[in-house]
């Protein structure tokens, strides 16, 4: 076998899983599980969404570590959100040096949007005596483009933040391989 980390992931799926090369489509992993699906190879697909969750919830619960850059973020979480078909709200809890609390769900919504109330968002944060947090959502599309309505919700859980003394200090939107970052683009 190659050396893993210079082979693509239909060479890994191949190689690693035996998956027939004919039964990959699509240019990118999203697309790819997605024609595996249709292929039958729906076992394999769901076994490795089951792995790449496992390993991005441990990978977002280490407490106590704090993350520099919105980059760090989505390194931490991007594994998360591949093969999903829902859009899912999550955000990341911060004492006041920025060290992780905790991370979790906080809705989970239908293909294309996920409707988010700053209530579900601010309770857990008052409860675990966040100091600041991070939303950050998927867009099942792939592009992480903000609609307008991910712009709206932000600005109202910025302002909600700040009346509750609690500071947004991001919200990202991952989108397959890339991410958008409201701090990153100055819209936060």
């Amino acid at each position: 076998m190659d050396n893993i980390s210079t082979m693509d992931c239909r060479d890994i799926l191949s190689s690693c899983f035996k998956v027939p090369a004919e039964e990959m489509k699509g240019d990118n992993l999203t697309e790819i599980f997605s024609s595996l699906r249709e292929n039958g190879s729906k076992h394999i697909v769901e076994g490795l969404l089951v792995l790449f969750e496992r390993y991005a919830d441990e990978k977002a619960r280490f407490k106590g570590e704090s993350f520099t850059s919105s980059r760090d973020i989505f390194d931490a979480i991007k594994l998360k959100f591949v093969g999903k078909m829902q859009e899912e709200f999550h955000c990341i809890y911060l004492d006041n040096k920025h060290r992780i609390i905790n991370c979790q769900m906080i809705t989970k919504g239908i293909l294309n949007q996920s409707m988010c109330h700053p209530r579900e968002c601010f309770a857990p944060a008052i409860e675990k005596r966040a100091a600041a947090v991070v939303f950050f959502h998927n867009h099942p599309s792939g592009c992480p483009q903000p609609s307008q309505q991910d712009k709206q919700i932000t600005q109202r859980l910025k302002e909600v933040g700040e009346l509750v003394g609690i500071r947004v200090l991001d919200h990202l939107i991952i989108g397959g391989d890339s991410y958008f970052s409201f701090v990153d683009e100055n819209l936060l």
